[in-house]
């Protein structure tokens, strides 16, 4: 992930001065870097699996990198679910597969456990992003978001927002009652999901079971209290 942020922190030259050149320089021999030592890492299992299935997610990083280049905005939920899959979500997911292909779970925990992150991280990039537009996060000085300010135009209110194709949309459009309670229902349903994967397929008394149950009741207790978390 960190691999990916520091390509990401390519600018371009054309709209700079040249001495940044050494700058891009950097950031692609660091990202490389830490690529490669991932890698490294992951060979030292000596588990093929594992190898592949965190390859399969730092290819979807880069194919999100595309979908940023070719879509300026988001029109529709649909894409915001694909962007955040490519992302974040699928990395993390799997992480959490490739952590169970190392003690050799069955093929079908594994794939429970994958699409619960999922689940999970779905609901905490739109709480992310639900707080960024909501006042009563805005107004609050000690308020912090998960994951720090995502652009407006490819925001999870924007996405989910009625708009015409050359519209310039505004932070008090987004900053909308009805619409943020509109995101805080679908956030509510994704979280929904991870509670009853949860519930049906994991032991209900092992310590990773309840912090994960607490993590999504911290979601779901601050979509309508205002709650920071």
């Amino acid at each position: 992930h960190l691999g990916i942020l520091g390509h990401r922190g390519i600018v371009d030259l054309k709209d700079h001065q040249s001495d940044l050149e050494q700058g891009n320089k950097i950031a692609v021999l660091g990202g490389d870097y830490l690529l490669s030592q991932a890698c490294g890492k992951l060979a030292e299992f000596r588990k093929p699996p594992v190898v592949e299935t965190i390859g399969n997610a730092i290819a979807d990083m880069c194919k999100a990198e595309f979908f940023l280049k070719d879509k300026q905005s988001l029109t529709s939920l649909t894409e915001w679910y694909q962007l955040t899959a490519l992302s974040v979500a699928n990395l993390v997911a799997s992480g959490c597969r490739a952590s169970l292909q190392l003690v050799d779970h069955l093929p079908s925990f594994q794939d429970q456990a994958y699409y619960l992150c999922r689940h999970i991280i779905f609901s905490c990039m739109m709480y992310n992003d639900i707080s960024q537009y909501s006042s009563s996060f805005a107004n609050d000085s000690s308020s912090l978001t998960l994951y720090g300010t995502v652009p407006m135009n490819r925001s999870f209110p924007y996405s989910i927002m009625n708009k015409s194709n050359n519209e310039n949309v505004t932070f008090e459009q987004l900053n909308n009652k009805e619409l943020l309670d509109q995101c805080r229902e679908q956030c509510l349903k994704e979280s929904n999901k991870a509670i009853e994967l949860l519930q049906t397929n994991f032991d209900q008394k092992s310590s990773a079971t309840i912090l994960l149950r607490s993590i999504i009741k911290q979601i779901q207790d601050g979509l309508f209290s205002k709650k920071v978390i």
